[in-house]
């Protein structure tokens, strides 16, 4: 009886010592500039890059913030000036928080994603997702000349139990026309934080640092005119199922090893 009651506690301990679980992803990009190179250097052309009055952006100019399971989602176009923006959900226990910021000019622009999805299991599932970009911003470039931009993004995924995933995103891209048609160059990184580590270990986390580069060239004899941006990308996902601590392994053990001992008394005095 006295062995019954023991499992059936350590049951109940499994079941209610469960610690928060947590996943959160963060991308960030900024540091932004650029490089001329002059492609003839015998024909006199000075190179040169002027930014179109006017279409000069610091972002975020469009963003969404949503979770699933919720119908909460927000999505704004044209709204660079409403950064910072913080959107969070919660249901019952479970809560998830996605977060956009953005400062600067375009030469000092830093923009970051910040999503978090968190809970002690009582719920199924949750994801937090967070997008946003600088919109366009418009360059003239002289004849025979190229331009190379750069960018650094920092990606970072966390995670504390299996079945997470974190994604984190960041890019930079140019668009220009040719023969009437828009043509894209875009360097993309992204960071796949999937947790597969055995059940019960620490918390997973990693870190990506990427300097990020796109280049146009204007071959032709006149000045072009071409469209910088930028953008973010964060995504948490968690199935928010109990993660017991490490104290709890240690009890179940202790308990197994003590329910072992009692059995053994009982069969050495049942001889």
């Amino acid at each position: 009886m006295q062995a019954s009651r023991l499992v059936f506690g350590l049951v109940c301990l499994l079941s209610f010592g469960a610690a928060t679980a947590q996943t959160t992803s963060t991308a960030t990009i900024g540091r932004i500039s650029y490089q001329l190179v002059d492609l003839d250097l015998d024909d006199g052309i000075t190179p040169s890059l002027t930014f179109v009055p006017g279409t000069t952006i610091t972002a975020p100019s469009s963003f969404s913030i949503g979770f699933n399971n919720s119908g909460s989602w927000m999505s704004v176009l044209g709204a660079h000036e409403q950064a910072p923006i913080t959107i969070a959900d919660t249901q019952g226990t479970v809560s998830a928080q996605g977060i956009l910021t953005s400062t600067g000019s375009l030469a000092s622009l830093e923009i970051t994603a910040v999503a978090n999805a968190a809970g002690d299991g009582s719920f199924a599932y949750k994801r937090a997702t967070v997008q946003g970009g600088s919109g366009r911003t418009n360059f003239q470039l002289s004849p025979m000349t190229a331009v190379i931009f750069t960018a650094q993004s920092v990606l970072t995924g966390r995670t504390t139990q299996g079945g997470d995933w974190a994604v984190a995103s960041a890019w930079i891209d140019l668009e220009t026309y040719i023969d009437g048609e828009p043509v894209s160059t875009q360097n993309y990184k992204s960071l796949n934080s999937y947790y597969d580590l055995p059940f019960g270990s620490d918390v997973f986390t990693e870190t990506q640092h990427d300097t990020l580069q796109v280049t146009y060239a204007n071959t032709s004899l006149g000045i072009t005119e071409t469209a910088f941006g930028a953008g973010v990308y964060g995504n948490a996902d968690s199935f928010l199922t109990p993660v017991p601590e490490p104290s709890v392994y240690a009890m179940l053990m202790a308990g197994l090893g003590l329910v072992a001992c009692v059995s053994r008394r009982r069969g050495r005095s049942a001889t």
